[in-house]
């Protein structure tokens, strides 16, 4: 990754940033960097570690956000997950709630993904409590005889309606943009799944065609490359805009 994918990294997820990362040595191989904000010091990630990527834990940590972690899942996640996966109501669009069994394959199931294609559904780990609760992801689907990556996210009820979900889902949705190169990200939503349709639309994704999919219907949502770009393009002018409204504010307050 190099410092514009974190450039990108801070203003996608919604890091509070004033002005843009730049490198510490621009050109000269360094991957030491500092962020400036306004009327505040230069920050170097040895200081401020938190609003940064962590790129090569040993934990198996793949993204990171303001609030979350995203790692590989392991078998030992099994009883972190089972309150997700097994729960009657945050599995009412799925055919039935997973038994313990059940939570041991699909853990399994993202390993083998982790080894073929390099991404799968990854825990979802709080970083206030260190708890997982839930998963998020990337996961290679055959959509009518077309292979696409989806965005796929479960989240234990007790922690819905905070935003974690969008959160994660945003940052594995870049992650297959600059990272996987991916043309397009789509997320496949059964049409009464108001909750997850809301997930999706708060990432700028658009509602497509119906299809019928492992025998029920779904919605396909999508974003494509360039629309996420051009997403990226408008938050970066914002992020612009509101540093000279504040420069030209404390101008008029000196």
């Amino acid at each position: 990754m190099d410092w514009l994918d974190l450039i990108a990294a801070a203003l996608e997820c919604d890091w509070p940033i004033g002005l843009p990362f730049l490198p510490r040595e621009h050109g000269s191989g360094s991957s030491g960097l500092i962020l400036l904000r306004l009327n505040e010091p230069a920050v170097h990630p040895n200081e401020k570690s938190e609003l940064f990527l962590n790129q090569g834990s040993p934990s198996g940590m793949v993204l990171e956000t303001q609030r979350l972690v995203l790692r590989q899942l392991t078998l030992k996640d099994t009883d972190a997950l089972l309150p997700v996966l097994g729960d009657p109501e945050a599995m009412i669009y799925y055919p039935h709630p997973f038994s313990r069994d059940e939570v041991e394959s699909f853990i399994d199931k993202q390993i083998t993904r982790y080894a073929e294609t390099g991404h799968g559904l990854w825990a979802v780990i709080l970083k206030s409590t260190g708890e997982v609760i839930g998963d998020c992801g990337l996961a290679l689907q055959d959509v009518e005889d077309r292979k696409e990556i989806e965005v796929g996210y479960h989240l234990r009820r007790d922690h819905w309606h905070n935003g974690y979900a969008t959160e994660a889902a945003r940052a594995c949705i870049r992650h297959g943009f600059y990272k996987l190169r991916a043309r397009q990200v789509i997320c496949m939503i059964r049409p009464e799944n108001r909750p997850s349709r809301r997930v999706a639309e708060r990432n700028n994704m658009t509602m497509g065609r119906l299809v019928f999919w492992h025998g029920f219907n779904h919605l396909i949502y999508s974003i494509s490359r360039a629309e996420w770009f051009e997403t990226f393009r408008r938050k970066r002018e914002s992020v612009q805009r509101r540093a000279e409204d504040d420069e030209k504010d404390l101008l008029t307050y000196l």
